[in-house]
């Protein structure tokens, strides 16, 4: 591990005095940043390449056109996280405010902030833990996620759809499944999120990024039974959406976790699909909240019970899968647990995501030198050239 992280920082040990490029390297290895297109982005690239592990795919013979990226290193991730706890350092602090954010490429709108969400819950629960292992149950991930009284609820809920004899809370059902992973694969096809291949991101430690508007997920956590061989037979999954649109608010939109349909996803025909949850994160709401869809009281009912006393518009009945379906509302600590202080750096993550290159351009943020008047004048002249396009800036 000591020898790891020397190679992520060019020979030094600690992220402390470590510089620029050393925690754009530890944040590489855990988040596989990919960086933009022109001389200032290259530069960068080309330095994380000479003396930070990043990887040199491609090269012309002048060495003018290279592609570089990062490789699935679980190890070099394990010790990008031990670097960050070992110097009380924030990976959420630093990215959003790195002097080299603007060289990064922030892939899909809100696709950053979740996957920081999503490993800070992840980090939380093995820090919390005492025992010395790299993998967390199902229940300790979603309580380090979620809030407290959110997740009481999760705990003792039923599912949104169940099949025959799966009727059970959420605490019973996921009680022996487990995730683990500590960095981010990007996969190109869609298919690598099914059954046949999940087990495989197990064995690196990975989540997955998926490819743009496959089947309405954007990022999917490996699960799998804690007994037994890992194989295609005993995994699952955590289906994530992100949405960034101030459309969709503080209610359920059923059409959200219908296109996640784990049936065409991630099972393949014949085989027995495993209990599935599937999260949405409505990162634009401005309301903050936590809602479970068609959710059904402890004591409402069995599996014996009439199907009328039931969402039978849901087609909230015994079925294909068993899901358990959430609605995380806004970008808060009342909806994600480990937010806290650190709610300022996730919005500027959030707002560069949103915004294009063209918009950085037109608000001059990156030059410090100019004054406040001069900046203004310049954003109004580029404006006027880009005729409808900014006329609320």
């Amino acid at each position: 591990m000591l020898f790891a992280k020397r190679k992520l920082l060019n020979g030094k040990s600690t992220l402390d005095g470590a510089g620029e490029a050393g925690s754009f390297a530890c944040l590489s290895a855990r988040f596989t940043l990919e960086f933009n297109t022109g001389p200032v982005s290259y530069a960068v690239a080309l330095m994380q390449a000479e003396c930070h592990m990043r990887l040199i795919l491609q090269a012309d013979a002048a060495f003018k056109n290279v592609i570089t990226s990062v490789g699935s290193e679980p190890l070099l991730a394990e010790a990008a996280s031990e670097l960050f706890n070992q110097s009380l350092a924030n990976p959420v602090h630093h990215l959003a405010y790195h002097p080299g954010l603007s060289s990064v490429d922030r892939g899909r709108p809100g696709e950053m902030v979740a996957a920081l969400i999503v490993m800070r819950a992840r980090d939380a629960c093995l820090e919390a833990s005492a025992m010395e292992r790299r993998w967390v149950s199902v229940g300790d991930f979603m309580q380090a996620l979620l809030p407290p009284s959110a997740f009481e609820t999760l705990q003792s809920s039923l599912p949104t759809f169940w099949r025959e004899g799966e009727l059970k809370t959420f605490e019973e059902t996921f009680r022996e499944y487990a995730v683990w992973f500590n960095h981010i694969i990007r996969v190109g096809t869609g298919e690598m999120m099914e059954a046949e291949h999940l087990w495989k991101f197990i064995t690196r430690g990975a989540m997955i990024v998926c490819p743009v508007n496959y089947g309405g997920v954007d990022i999917v956590l490996p699960v799998c039974v804690t007994k037994g061989n890992l194989s295609r037979d005993t995994v699952t999954a955590i289906l994530i959406q992100v949405k960034t649109s101030d459309l969709f608010q503080c209610d359920i939109h059923n059409f959200c976790f219908d296109e996640m349909d784990p049936s065409l996803l991630v099972f393949s025909e014949g085989q027995s699909p495993r209990p599935i949850i599937r999260v949405v994160f409505a990162l634009g709401s401005h309301e903050a909240g936590i809602l479970f869809r068609s959710l059904l009281p402890r004591d409402s009912g069995s599996e014996d019970d009439d199907s009328d006393d039931m969402d039978t518009d849901n087609n909230n009945c015994p079925g294909d899968i068993t899901s358990f379906d959430i609605w995380c509302a806004g970008l808060s600590p009342n909806t994600f647990k480990d937010i806290g202080g650190d709610l300022a750096a996730y919005k500027v993550l959030l707002d560069r995501s949103l915004r294009s290159h063209v918009s950085e351009a037109l608000d001059l943020t990156d030059d410090p030198i100019l004054s406040d008047k001069t900046k203004a004048a310049r954003a109004n002249a580029r404006r006027n050239m880009l005729a409808m396009n900014f006329l609320l800036g």
